[in-house]
């Protein structure tokens, strides 16, 4: 899995290459409602890249996939920002069991 930096609505926010395949098919789908435009102002990042925050859209219609997609992508870097955090908890107690020994 490739995470990099990409910019979307003028943010830079850090996603899988199949995260960013999918927003890219979200914003061909609704070119009506103005392609990219759709994700402006739905959602906050932190300097790391991670949402922090999605905002409801209420001043604009906003396709119901393209609201999901954020929630669902916000979801998904908690679970590996988690899932890093687990993985060197283990290491580290893994080290320490091992120099006990």
């Amino acid at each position: 899995m490739n995470i990099s930096f990409r910019i979307i609505a003028n943010k830079k926010i850090k996603i899988t290459d199949d995260e960013f395949q999918l927003y890219n098919n979200i914003v061909e789908t609704y070119t009506e409602f103005g392609g990219d435009a759709i994700f402006h102002d739905l959602f906050e990042v932190n300097n790391d890249g991670i949402i922090v925050m999605v905002k409801p859209p209420s001043a604009r219609k906003v396709p119901m996939e393209a609201y999901l997609f954020v929630l669902s992508l916000q979801q998904q870097q908690v679970l590996r920002r988690l899932e890093d955090v687990v993985i060197l908890f283990l290491e580290d107690m893994k080290q320490k069991y091992d120099n006990t020994r």
